[in-house]
């Protein structure tokens, strides 16, 4: 299935990074769409962080929200995406229960996080980056 209808208008640029996750851009944003099936197999603590349009939508904005699919997919994403994932959810998860990426950071803080935060850990040895980062809008 070509993703090209999404909430910030028509895509003009599409990727696919992995079967099921699609890169989107329009002139003014984009995101990732995760199909149906792999929505499925997302865990519940990362999908429910997903506060641009709501849990259970397939849709997961540039800015931070793309960051809950690498973590759940982290095979799908290459290491510096991951280390961008961890760190993105670690900033914006110091939040309080019930609030933006809380449950996010919780599940990454356990032992569900640790294939993403060992990949994570592989590009921070390689490129001689701390564990802390920012945001960023790196998809795949």
């Amino acid at each position: 299935m070509k993703v090209t209808d999404t909430p910030w208008g028509f895509a003009d640029q599409v990727k696919v990074i992995s079967p099921g996750i699609t890169s989107v851009s329009t002139p003014g944003h984009g995101g990732l769409h995760v199909a149906d099936s792999l929505l499925a197999k997302m865990p519940r603590e990362l999908a429910a962080s997903n506060s641009y349009s709501g849990a259970g939508s397939p849709w997961f904005e540039e800015d931070c929200e793309w960051a809950l699919v690498c973590l759940a997919f982290p095979g799908a994403f290459d290491a510096r995406s991951c280390h961008y994932a961890v760190a993105t959810v670690s900033r914006y998860g110091k939040s309080k229960p019930g609030e933006y990426f809380h449950s996010a950071a919780a599940w990454l803080a356990g032992p569900a996080g640790e294939a993403v935060k060992s990949k994570a850990a592989q590009w921070q040895e390689r490129e001689g980056v701390a564990a802390t980062g920012h945001n960023s809008r790196t998809l795949g």
